[in-house]
């Protein structure tokens, strides 16, 4: 078998082209490689296993003072021996959460070895059935909350086998269960709503908040979490809040017909509090819209004038966002009293969210023993005036992705899909990361539970990388890759949004793990706190489309996104909160103020300089500063590159006798029965608009796209570069590309080997024999 695929990487590397796609849907041709790591035998450099310890008593963690911190050696936390840890995790979904007993230890070691240290137990409830090898779901298809005692089995046995292996979990509660009328609740229409499975009348129902609380308490009784020291953080309801509902115009979904009158009675009952009676409340507003004078609930559309009038007036803010957030009658609106409704109206639903979430976290505390970490959901869902919502939780949880493929017809349909090919250098700084600093609270650790940049994007190798510099910079708590794998296939290709088989982002992923947990890139000191008053937060919250927090934080402050290159930024919504300082906003190329991460926007790069660790991201065929890596093309196109270069030995590139050098890159499949075996191609989309997509598979060659579930061998596009970087060593410097296990091959011949003027420059991926994501670079024969 490995000289068959041995002859094909030969002819592929030799006289196939594959085709990649530009960032605007044009075509050009491509070199690829046959490659796969060997999970199960990886050793040497990319192996980070030794970041991680067995976890025991002494490695508690608990939020305090913005980050998670160890208990220490004596135990207690809160004391002078607490350690400050930080979270590289990945996801874990359906199938994939309940391996065998004999397979836990070992899919165990491969996360260590990828310097993970925790992982998201997700959609545990999503997909409830009788499967029992491997169950999809800890839940059983029977009244909500059912469990399927092999499920349990299975997941209890992996939770210990991670935690010998230093990694802790995180448990997803509310992710998709769907409930039905089997689990004593009134009917509704699933087929007419958009996320049924995520409605929020989950959020609200007294029968459904109870049963949460009782599942939450018996999911942790069952998987042994009481009192273990494995549980370190807790999520509620992963992207679900009746805020939310109301902000993305999912309405119907959160008040489906027989809840709209629990819903209106708890409405009613705020009024009762804030106002003495709806009555009172119709009053103050001016309006009621039922002819008995009961306050019917809003909809989205009711904030129209809100809305209206804060496009008009958006050049005035925020002098009149404060009249009107205030229930003034500013100039100019269309009617001073209705936006004094969707304030009360945002406020109820906010309210109720907390409602939940301080109940939920209230049980999942009790049930652990110890106040384990809780969050509501992410920020995202809900916006800025989620911070309000989860004002009693420990942490602040997000999710982001960036060139996330297109289903023209649903998921269901895996053959109709397009990508635009954007990435984090070409486009998305900005919006997919840097503003994540906005919804950041000032007084709680900051995660990241989900991000990706998914297969086949052709830049998407740089998305861990980069994402680990800036959480360190900006000082987070954690982040999570989504995901490693999904239960529906362990394939040695690439699959939906997985790690495993997705080689040329997978390579990047251990060095990113030690960069971010052992601080690297030490955090910026100076601080942006931004105030946020509850009644600013009401304003910005009627329109949540069209960026209104970014905009508001521009007039208001003249903060911009890229003030995140040199300022930890955070949101103080505290009412004494000061307002911040003046400063002036960078202008591109933006840098850190220690020089240590330079990004330019019209070049399209990112680069990374420390004493150990050295990175190049974006376009190639621009000059390198004279102190840090620089990468040249060895072909005609430029093209882009993800390169690390870390340091083997813990003393600085400068001088250090052992190198890990690896460029990630994008990773496809191979085209179904095409002989000799190929990559398959990326192709312009036929809907246009630049969007690109796979080639059809033969089978379905009528389809627009090839499926996102790949057929192996995977291969790596190739890209031959000279990348260069200052040694103080005057020995011979000896260049070994690495095996899937991190073995050394045969090393690259001395013609690929330069020095002059203190540097060194190595001519990589020229040959198909010497192409490898991973080199091993070892100074003097050592």
């Amino acid at each position: 078998m490995k000289s068959l695929l041995r002859t094909a990487l030969l002819a592929g590397m030799a006289g196939l082209a594959a085709v990649s796609a530009s960032t605007h849907g044009q075509t050009e041709p491509s070199r690829h490689y046959i490659f796969s790591v060997d999970e199960d035998r990886l050793s040497g450099l990319p192996d980070q296993s030794a970041l991680n310890r067995p976890i025991d008593a002494s490695s508690r963690l608990q939020a305090r003072d913005a980050h998670f911190y160890r208990a220490g050696p004596d135990l207690r936390p809160g004391t002078q021996d607490d350690e400050r840890i930080r979270l590289f995790g990945i996801n874990l979904s359906f199938d994939a959460n309940f391996p065998s007993t004999e397979f836990a230890p070992i899919l165990a070691k491969r996360l260590r070895r990828l310097g993970i240290n925790i992982v998201r137990l997700h959609h545990l409830d999503s997909s409830p059935g009788t499967a029992t090898d491997p169950p999809a779901s800890l839940l059983l298809p029977e009244p909500y909350p059912s469990f399927n005692p092999i499920a349990v089995s299975r997941l209890k046995a992996f939770i210990e086998a991670l935690s010998q292996e230093g990694i802790y979990v995180d448990l997803n509660l509310r992710v998709g269960y769907p409930f039905s009328i089997r689990d004593g609740i009134p009917d509704f229409d699933r087929a007419r709503m958009a996320r049924p499975n995520a409605s929020p009348i989950a959020v609200y129902h007294p029968t459904l908040v109870a049963l949460q609380e009782r599942y939450a308490r018996e999911a942790i009784a069952q998987l042994g979490l009481r009192g273990n020291p494995a549980l370190a953080l807790v999520e509620i309801s992963n992207e679900a809040s009746l805020l939310a509902a109301w902000q993305r115009r999912e309405w119907p979904d959160a008040v489906p017909g027989e809840y709209r009158e629990t819903l209106r009675g708890l409405w009613q009952a705020w009024l009762n509090e804030r106002y003495g009676s709806p009555t009172a409340a119709c009053r103050a507003w001016g309006k009621c819209l039922t002819s008995d004078q009961r306050p019917d609930l809003p909809s989205p559309l009711d904030a129209a004038p809100t809305r209206r009038w804060l496009e008009k007036a958006s050049t005035r803010l925020p002098a009149p966002l404060g009249r009107l957030v205030s229930g003034g009658d500013p100039a100019g609106a269309p009617d001073g009293r209705e936006p004094r409704r969707v304030r009360d109206f945002l406020a109820f639903l906010a309210d109720t969210d907390r409602a939940y979430f301080d109940r939920l976290r209230r049980a999942v505390q009790d049930a652990a023993g110890f106040p384990v970490a809780t969050t509501g959901t992410q920020a995202g869902y809900g916006g800025i005036l989620n911070l309000h919502a989860q004002e009693d939780m420990d942490y602040i949880d997000e999710h982001t992705y960036v060139s996330h493929p297109d289903f023209l017809n649903g998921f269901s349909d895996p053959r109709n899909w397009r990508i635009w090919n954007d990435s984090l250098t070409n486009k998305d700084m900005d919006a997919k990361l840097l503003t994540l600093a906005f919804v950041r609270d000032v007084r709680k650790p900051f995660v990241l539970s989900e991000f990706n940049h998914p297969f086949p994007g052709l830049q998407s190798a740089e998305m861990i990388p980069i994402t680990a510099m800036v959480a360190a910079l900006q000082d987070w708590d954690g982040i999570f890759f989504f995901d490693y794998a999904d239960g529906a296939t362990w394939s040695t290709a690439p699959s939906g949004f997985s790690l495993r088989g997705d080689w040329g982002k997978y390579v990047l992923a251990s060095q990113s793990a030690w960069l971010y947990r052992t601080a690297q890139l030490p955090p910026l000191n100076r601080r942006l706190n931004i105030p946020m008053r509850l009644s600013t937060m009401l304003a910005l919250s009627a329109e949540p489309a069209g960026n209104p927090l970014e905009q508001h934080l521009e007039r208001r402050y003249g903060i911009k996104p890229a003030l995140a290159w040199t300022h930890a930024i955070a949101i103080d919504i505290r009412p004494d909160a000061p307002p911040p300082a003046a400063r002036a906003v960078p202008s591109p190329p933006y840098a850190t103020p220690d020089g240590s991460v330079r990004f330019d926007p019209n070049q399209q790069v990112l680069t990374l300089r420390t004493p150990l660790a050295m990175g190049w991201f974006g376009r190639i065929g621009i000059a390198g500063g004279d102190d840090g890596l620089a990468v040249a093309p060895l072909a005609s196109s430029s093209g882009t590159a993800s390169i690390l270069l870390t340091s083997g030995d813990g003393h600085p590139i400068r001088t250090s006798s052992r190198l890990l050098l690896a460029l990630g890159s994008q990773t496809v499949g191979t085209q179904p029965g095409s002989s000799p075996p190929r990559p398959k191609a990326m192709v312009p989309h036929p809907g246009g608009k630049g969007a690109v997509t796979l080639e059809p598979d033969p089978l379905h060659a009528g389809s627009p796209s090839g499926s996102r579930y790949a057929e192996p061998p995977a291969w790596l596009a190739a890209s031959p570069v000279t990348v260069g970087w200052n040694t103080a060593s005057s020995g011979r410097f000896t260049i070994y590309p690495l095996d899937g296990a991190g073995r050394r091959m045969a090393a690259l011949p001395d013609n690929r080997v330069r020095r002059q003027s203190g540097r060194i420059s190595v001519d990589l991926q020229v040959a198909p024999a010497e192409s490898s994501p991973w080199y091993e670079v070892v100074a003097d024969g050592k």
